[in-house]
């Protein structure tokens, strides 16, 4: 395409000069194709969320440690169960002498209020449909 008034424009090369490089380049040094370098097979990187979640499992073992450290000294066990009936965790914390109940969360009562508002639910829908 000619634009009236233009002067035909001539390819131009540019030299390039690397300040550490004393070597001089044209733009048409760059098509020419280099050495290539083998590539090295490296293991992929773990995403944000992979490493978020090992750090995550790195905290709670060091806490669990602490605390399996803890309860030794003082001569406690813990144990952990889930209710049938309820479907709710239940920890309960034991002498380790005697096996008695220190404390357990929930308590037996407050297990009992939720396996009756439970027996509750059912009968309630049962009688409205």
């Amino acid at each position: 395409m000619d634009i009236p008034g233009s002067k035909p424009v001539a390819p131009v090369a540019t030299a390039l000069q690397s300040t550490t490089d004393t070597v001089s380049r044209t733009a048409t040094d760059a098509l020419t194709p280099a050495a290539v370098k083998p590539v090295v097979a490296t293991a992929a990187a773990p995403s944000p969320a992979q490493s978020l979640q090992q750090d995550m499992k790195d905290q709670a073992a060091a806490i669990a440690a602490q605390l399996q450290d803890f309860l030794q000294s003082s001569r406690r066990d813990v144990e952990f169960r889930v209710d049938a009936d309820t479907h709710t965790q239940i920890v309960t914390v034991r002498d380790a002498n005697t096996g008695d109940v220190i404390r357990q969360m929930p308590s037996v009562e407050a297990l009992r209020v939720l396996k009756s508002l439970n027996a509750a639910q059912g009968t309630l829908l049962d009688h409205i449909a």
